[in-house]
């Protein structure tokens, strides 16, 4: 394998596939004569047993509890001001660590996923009542100016 195909870091599906597509080397390695599916629940049930990726798979849980509890008070505080460093701790990450976080588990930084909920919330309002933008950002004190997340 090349230094590229082994990479510390991979996840356990992509370690799993890895080995996965090798099955005719492991078999010959081995002495065993797997298929491409019983060698992929083979290593899916052991490599899932390393602490490894049991302290990964841990990680991840953690991580989505929090990232879930921030967007939750986002959507529940969508047109109050909104402060990183608040969030941040809220989260009890560093900020450079909730920014890598939260970007992982949303898709998007925390800037941009607050101000697409927050032009969603205004889209839904106006096609569904007959207010106008102007009374909708004035209800929601809506904040136009770009905030530094």
């Amino acid at each position: 394998w090349t230094s590229e195909e082994y990479k510390a870091e991979r996840l356990l599906p992509e370690m799993v596939e890895l080995w996965v597509s090798h099955t005719d080397w492991y078999n010959d390695y081995a002495g065993t004569d797997y298929t491409p599916e019983e060698l992929r629940q083979v290593f899916t049930e052991r490599l899932a047993t390393l602490h490894r990726w049991k302290q990964k798979a841990e990680t991840q849980t953690i991580h989505e509890e929090i990232i879930g509890r921030i967007t939750n008070y986002i959507q529940g505080h969508l047109f109050e001001r909104l402060e990183i460093d608040d969030l941040v701790q809220m989260s009890r990450l560093s900020k450079c660590h909730f920014r890598e976080v939260f970007k992982k588990i949303t898709g998007e930084n925390s800037a941009g996923y607050i101000q697409r909920l927050r032009l969603e919330q205004i889209a839904h309002l106006l096609l569904s009542t007959e207010l106008t933008l102007e009374q909708i950002t004035a209800q929601r004190t809506y904040q136009t100016q770009k905030q530094p997340f």
